[in-house]
């Protein structure tokens, strides 16, 4: 009855298109194919799945109305690099699975000592981070948006992360991390907070009369969670009340799974005058009719289209349709990656709305941007 369930549960854990088998006994083996090309991603993919079958396993089984909870010793080896062939392979990983036996158990071992070092790596990071959102060392950074006369109108906020003994942090390095353990979700409250103890402050500098939006990137994990809608209407609110309007950025990657509930969130944030926009547009999943269904008042062109796009004909194109189509739909339209001023005008003669990137500014800690805001202002 265990052995069932166990496999059951693994079940759940894994892609179409994974092998599972159990090999006798207690032991299971699960092959996991295409999971990139560079060892290190390999080695990241397969761990994320092993630590939700981890997980999945450590949860009690109620067996004939009894109780049990047992754990998994999981060993990890990879082709080519750990086996040429299958034997190989096999044996490889059995050895690493004997050596999560010996680190006490309910644990995860690479068979390649560089492959374990870049998960160990990634656990340190994970920690760090973790901390980081508990102590409070992360910062909010801003980068503006401005019109079509060059007038600053809004502005979104950024995420960067200081830690003292590893220095700057990317966020391509600390956000996908934070979306793969779980950490996003307590990084997304994080900054929800810090943005309403923010607009207190601003207040005090007159900074609304330039700035008429915020925009702040949720996840789709984030955008998943029932109490996140609640979080982002209260701080509506707030923004309300310094006629300042909230947009939240979403991916396309969001309309991929659970469209109803996604077009019931955006349809209440909607209601409660929150604006969203589909971030990097033109790099994921686009779809007319999920644009149709779910009309976001703001989409955003991904900066890969932008870069050069007045000797490159296919982006030209491709941001031609763009424009044409939000017209058609009515929503606004922001350029990401702004950075010459050749960029500029052949977007501003295709009659673009709204523009972000070097051109105007990088992204600045807070104390820079309202300086940068108020020597704008006065000039």
């Amino acid at each position: 009855m265990l052995l069932i369930e166990v496999s059951k549960r693994m079940s759940y854990q894994i892609r179409s298109e994974d092998t599972l088998a159990r090999m006798g006994g207690d032991e299971f083996v699960l092959l996991l194919p295409d999971l990139g090309f560079s060892a290190d991603d390999v080695a990241i993919k397969a761990e994320n799945i092993a630590e939700k079958i981890k997980q999945a396993l450590l949860k009690p089984y109620d067996l004939s109305g009894n109780d049990f909870s047992v754990t998994a010793s999981l060993g990890v080896g990879i082709f080519p690099d750990d086996g040429q062939d299958s034997e190989e392979l096999l044996r490889h990983s059995d050895i690493a699975m004997y050596q999560s036996k010996k680190r006490g158990r309910n644990c995860i071992t690479f068979y390649s000592e560089s492959m374990q070092q870049t998960i160990n790596n990634r656990e340190m990071m994970k920690s760090l981070l973790s901390k980081a959102i508990q102590t409070e060392q992360l910062e909010t950074w801003f980068q503006v948006k401005v019109d079509q006369q060059g007038k600053i109108v809004g502005a979104e906020v950024l995420a960067r992360w200081h830690d003292l003994q590893q220095g700057w942090i990317s966020p391509d390095s600390f956000i996908p991390l934070a979306e793969q353990n779980g950490l996003i979700i307590s990084l997304g409250q994080w900054l929800i907070r810090h943005i309403t103890q923010t607009i207190a402050r601003w207040d005090q500098h007159n900074l609304f009369q330039q700035l008429k939006h915020l925009s702040i990137n949720v996840s789709p994990e984030q955008f998943y969670e029932p109490e996140l809608i609640d979080s982002l209407i209260i701080m509506g609110n707030l923004f309300k009340q310094y006629s300042l309007q909230l947009i939240i950025e979403i991916t396309e990657g969001v309309l991929l799974h659970n469209t109803e509930d996604v077009i019931q969130s955006m349809a209440l944030l909607k209601a409660n005058d929150i604006m969203v926009s589909i971030d990097d547009f033109g790099t994921g999943y686009s779809s007319m009719s999920y644009l149709k269904r779910l009309e976001p008042g703001e989409i955003k062109i991904d900066r890969s289209f932008i870069s050069n796009i007045e000797n490159d004909k296919d982006n030209q194109v491709i941001v031609e349709s763009i424009l044409s189509m939000a017209e058609h739909f009515g929503m606004t339209v922001v350029a990401e990656g702004v950075e010459t001023e050749q960029e500029r005008a052949f977007l501003q003669q295709k009659n673009c709305q709204l523009y972000q990137g070097y051109l105007y500014s990088r992204p600045l800690p807070e104390d820079d941007f309202i300086v940068f805001l108020q020597k704008f202002r006065n000039h």
